[in-house]
């Protein structure tokens, strides 16, 4: 039987159900989870403690980019 990263401490992108979850987990959005996954890998361990550590700056500089994109 397969797992889902939630059950094994992993977050898999090719699964947007799992996407979906970490998102409403981590209160985050998918770019910004994708910025984590990208910076720190796919443990979950290690996302948390990247996302919990830089979360203002990462929504910072979303938001400006998206602002960038819309001008």
């Amino acid at each position: 039987m397969h797992k889902k990263g939630s059950d094994t401490g992993f977050i898999d992108l090719r699964d947007q159900k799992d996407i979906d979850y970490w998102c409403r987990k981590l209160e985050c959005s998918e770019h910004i989870l994708r910025l984590c996954l990208n910076k720190v890998g796919r443990s979950r361990k290690s996302v948390e403690a990247y996302l919990h550590m830089n979360r203002d700056w990462l929504i910072i500089n979303n938001d400006q980019s998206n602002q960038q994109m819309n001008e």
